[in-house]
């Protein structure tokens, strides 16, 4: 174009990869899911708390419990135990049905923590609740219990249903 001048720039541009260093796993706590107590038992939901668990949140999909969720496994005596949920700070896992003293790892995209020595005992029950107020259950027509629901009183029965978790 007429009176404007043309500019040419030649540049060259330097791009070095840098590779992320996995961040280690650490393990603080290991807990009974339902209640929060640090009991925990053969074969029940757990929660463990640390920090680094997981790079992303995530959560299992249809009723499945992967053993590697979003690239975190958690062992258990060196053993891959089902996932629930993963985050940064927070798994959710159900235990195997085993006894006695155990070792924990997490295992976050490579990167382990150290192991975290717990007690799995034979039972240490816990119940789900709603609302922090009212257990987590079922009646038998497998409508959820609400605060209203008073039990049958001429003789009839109810019916409560409460779950385990059971390995296939």
């Amino acid at each position: 174009m007429l009176g404007h001048p043309s500019y040419w720039l030649a540049c060259t541009v330097l791009v070095q990869a840098v590779s992320a260093q996995p961040v280690t796993p650490q393990i603080k706590t290991i807990a009974n899911a339902a209640s929060y107590a640090d009991s925990v038992s053969s074969g029940s939901l757990v929660t463990l708390t640390g920090q680094n668990l997981a790079a992303a949140t995530c959560l299992a999909q249809d009723g499945l419990f992967p053993d590697d969720l979003c690239g975190v496994q958690v062992e258990v005596n060196g053993g891959r135990i089902p996932l629930l949920f993963v985050s940064s700070g927070q798994i959710n896992a159900a235990l195997p049905y085993v006894t006695g003293p155990a070792r924990l790892k997490v295992v976050n995209n490579g990167a382990a923590s150290a192991e975290f020595n717990t007690e799995i005992k034979p039972a240490a029950p816990g119940i789900f609740f709603q609302s922090n107020l009212y257990a987590a259950a079922l009646l038998g027509d497998y409508s959820i219990l609400q605060p209203t629901y008073t039990a049958r009183t001429n003789g009839a029965k109810s019916i409560l249903q409460l779950y385990e978790l059971v390995e296939k």
